[in-house]
């Protein structure tokens, strides 16, 4: 069995995942920084801070907004539109689904921030899209 912030977090990527593969992108989660990036882009979800959790006594819950962050590097020499594709494409998946099929209260996406001080072997365009996902549980551990 698995707990509310995994279920939220594996359902987060198939939307993003299935948003992003008729654009080609590479989606994974909680991986290493690839060495290549492929000219279609490559997205990377990590599970950030949950934060300090809101909890209400009756019925015990408690209620997180946590942080994930999504990572986004393009390559190639159209990185700028390729990039804007994939932000765009994000940016429809959540607002498609704000609930995860009622998995979650709330999905809020951030503007995207760049990135410094990455090494990489070709030039390359990247930036996070901080995502916040509210959600209650009542097992403390998620």
């Amino acid at each position: 069995m698995s707990s509310t912030a995994e279920t939220i977090f594996a359902a987060l990527q198939g939307v993003i995942s299935a948003a992003l593969t008729p654009l080609g992108a590479t989606v994974e989660r909680n991986t290493s920084m690839p060495d290549r990036i492929g000219p279609q882009g490559h997205v990377t979800l990590r599970e950030a801070d949950p934060g300090e959790p809101y909890v209400t006594m009756s019925p015990l819950e408690y209620e997180y907004e946590h942080q994930i962050d999504i990572e986004v590097l393009v390559s190639g020499t159209d990185r700028d539109a390729t990039f804007d594709a994939l932000k765009v494409a994000i940016g429809a998946a959540v607002l498609a689904n704000r609930t995860l099929g009622g998995l979650c209260i709330w999905l809020e996406a951030t503007p995207p921030a760049d990135l410094d001080d990455l090494a990489m072997h070709e030039p390359v365009k990247a930036a996070v899209i901080v995502l916040f996902v509210t959600y209650k549980t009542s097992n403390p551990l998620g």
